[in-house]
């Protein structure tokens, strides 16, 4: 549209120099619509923590459950900007048997429900068990 309004606007007034303004200002928009892309394309690439307060909110919610004693390797990022991932090892207080567990994972869907992560993964510790994911 702005092409052919410039196209009018020239051919009726010849202000020629309406040409390579409408250029450089079309060249300007599509790089700074490129550089936001980048960086968002970028971010996923790098699997970049979507919003850390929103990591650190989860991380919070979780130590408030009764069975957990600690949390560590929580990792939540992105697949596509809109699809989030969350994978953490947490360590319950004591161990539990099958039921227990169960329970526990129910919890922590109910928990992490109002998220709406595309995937999550949870590995139970229990207390004093060394991390094999620790070096």
């Amino acid at each position: 549209m702005a092409v052919l309004l410039g196209a009018i606007l020239m051919h009726f007034t010849g202000w020629a120099w309406l040409d390579p303004v409408l250029c450089i200002a079309f060249t300007l928009f599509i790089v700074v619509n490129v550089l936001k892309s980048l960086r968002q394309t970028l971010a996923l690439f790098l699997q970049v923590t979507p919003d850390p307060a929103l990591q650190q909110q989860i991380r919070v919610q979780l130590a408030e459950l009764d069975f957990v004693k600690g949390i560590h390797h929580l990792h939540l990022w992105s697949l596509d900007g809109e699809q989030h991932v969350l994978t953490m090892h947490l360590e319950i207080a004591t161990p539990a048997n099958f039921n227990e567990q169960l329970a526990y994972k129910k919890q922590i869907a109910t928990l992490l429900g109002p998220y709406k992560l595309s995937h999550t993964t949870v590995e139970f510790e229990v207390s004093g068990e060394a991390c094999r994911d620790s070096h």
